[in-house]
């Protein structure tokens, strides 16, 4: 997969995700009104971008979980902060977006390359 794509497909979850929580948002505000057995609107879409995420994972290789550590924990990078994630031999490990992500993912499967070669 290219990096044009993988971060398009990214991007795309980080968008599901706040159109999500902003719809979440408002019918947890007009609950009184609206009753619903539902409390939670687009529920099926959060299984839908988990399934993303591993097809993503396994498209790319990745064996450290950084796709899902990225979107999950790092709310798409955007809790990232400098110097919180390094390798094995110390070095920092940038996942502040899509792009540094991809980059990422890539240096890891070349490294994995080099040592079974």
């Amino acid at each position: 997969m290219n990096k044009a794509n993988f971060c398009r497909i990214i991007n795309e979850l980080r968008e599901g995700e706040r159109l999500q929580d902003k719809v979440a948002s408002a019918v947890r505000q007009f609950n009184s009104i609206v009753h619903s057995d539902y409390p939670e609107p687009f529920g099926m879409v959060i299984s839908h971008s988990i399934l993303v995420v591993e097809l993503l994972a396994e498209i790319m290789d990745d064996k450290m979980g950084d796709i899902e550590f990225f979107c999950y924990e790092l709310d798409f990078g955007r809790k990232y902060e400098p110097g919180m994630i390094n390798d094995e031999e110390g070095n920092e490990i940038d996942l502040s977006s899509p792009e540094r992500l991809y980059d990422t993912l890539i240096d890891q499967r070349n490294k994995r390359k080099k040592e079974c070669q």
